[in-house]
C-alpha cells in the first residue's frame, strides 16, 4: 500500500511540476523539408529563429531553438539555472550535461560582471541579463593572475564556442626593449627544468566550417627577457576567421607552461621572436609551403614587417 502511494506521489509531482511551465514563444516557427536542413546546414540552432522560452521557475529557464523538419520538430538549447546568490549554472538541454558555471554580482548599473575560470584561465565581462547571458561588451580571457590578456570574444548566441556564433580578438602586449628574431640570440628560450621548448599536439579542432583550412604548423610569438610568453600568433599554416577556436587551444596550451628560461644575447636576457611547432594528430602530412624551415621563418619574418 505504502509502495503505491509513493508511486501515486511521484506521478502527481511530475504533474503538477509539468503544468506549472510558463513557455513563452519568441519569434516564428519555421517548417523545413530534410533536403533544406541539409542545404542550410544548422540555421534552426543559431539566431532568433524559432528560439523558445520554458520557464520552470524564476531561477530556471531553458532556452531552445527549435525547427520542423518534414513536420518533426527538432529542438536544441540550454538550461539556465541560478543556483544561489552568486552562481549560475548553463547545461545542455538535450543530455543536461553541465557546459559552463559562471559566478556573478549585480554593479551599481543594475547590469551584472560575470566570471569563470575554465582551463586554467580566467574569463570574465559584463550582461544585462542571466537568462541567457547577454554581452554588453567583449568576454575577455586572462591568465589567472591577470597580467595578461589573451583574448577577447564578442557576439556569441550560444554559450558552446565551439557551436556558437562568435568573434575572438587576440590581444597584442606591449613589450618594451627590442625584441630579436630567433636567430639573433646566443641561447635559446628553455624551459625552467632547462628542456627544449616542446612542440604543441593537437587534434583537429572539429566544428568549423573550412576543415582544411584548420591546418596550422607553426605559430610564433614573443618570449620576453622576463621570461613571459605573450602574443601567440599563427606562422606557418592558414586558419580562417571562424576557425579561432583552434588558436584559442593553442593560446591555452602554450600559456599552461607558465614562465621559461628566456632567451640571452651576450650573456645578458633578451626578448625574442619565437616559433612553436604544433603538432596536428590528425594532418598526415605537411605541405612545403607550411613546414617549419629556416627558409619559411625568414620568409614569413619578412613578409610581417
Amino acid at each position: 500500500m505504502v509502495k503505491h502511494l509513493k508511486i501515486a506521489f511521484v506521478f502527481l509531482w511530475v504533474y503538477i511540476y509539468a503544468h506549472s511551465q510558463d513557455t513563452i514563444r519568441i519569434g516564428e516557427s519555421h517548417y523545413y523539408s530534410a533536403e533544406e536542413v541539409y542545404r542550410i546546414s544548422r540555421k534552426g540552432f543559431s539566431g532568433d529563429l524559432g528560439q523558445e522560452n520554458i520557464k520552470f521557475s524564476e531561477n530556471h529557464i531553458k532556452v531552445e531553438y527549435c525547427y520542423y523538419s518534414d513536420s518533426i520538430r527538432n529542438c536544441y538549447g540550454y538550461h539556465f539555472r541560478i543556483k544561489n546568490d552568486s552562481t549560475l549554472v548553463i547545461s545542455d538541454s538535450l543530455m543536461n550535461q553541465i557546459h559552463e558555471t559562471w559566478t556573478f554580482k549585480k554593479t551599481d548599473d543594475n547590469n551584472f560582471y560575470v566570471y569563470r575560470i575554465y582551463k586554467g584561465f580566467l574569463e570574465s565581462g559584463r550582461v544585462d541579463n542571466l537568462i541567457p547571458l547577454n554581452q554588453i561588451e567583449p568576454f575577455v580571457t586572462t591568465s589567472l593572475d591577470k597580467q595578461d590578456t589573451l583574448w577577447r570574444t564578442t557576439d556569441f548566441t550560444l554559450v558552446d564556442r565551439k557551436w556558437g556564433s562568435y568573434t575572438v580578438d587576440f590581444n597584442t602586449s606591449m613589450v618594451n626593449g627590442k625584441i630579436y628574431d630567433f636567430d639573433k640570440v646566443d641561447t635559446p628560450p628553455t624551459q625552467l627544468s632547462g628542456d627544449t621548448l616542446s612542440s604543441v599536439e593537437i587534434e583537429q579542432i572539429h566544428h568549423c566550417f573550412s576543415q582544411r583550412e584548420t591546418w596550422i604548423n607553426t605559430v610564433t610569438c614573443i618570449i620576453t627577457e622576463e621570461g613571459e610568453i605573450v602574443n601567440v600568433e599563427q606562422a606557418l599554416g592558414g586558419i580562417e576567421d571562424n576557425c579561432s577556436y583552434t588558436m584559442m587551444e593553442i593560446n591555452r596550451k602554450i600559456y599552461s607552461w607558465g614562465k621559461v628560461k628566456p632567451a640571452t644575447r651576450k650573456g645578458e636576457p633578451v626578448n625574442v621572436r619565437w616559433f612553436i611547432k604544433i603538432d596536428d594528430l590528425s594532418q598526415p602530412e605537411v605541405h612545403p609551403a607550411y613546414s617549419d624551415t629556416y627558409e619559411n621563418r625568414k620568409a614569413f619574418l619578412k613578409r610581417r614587417k
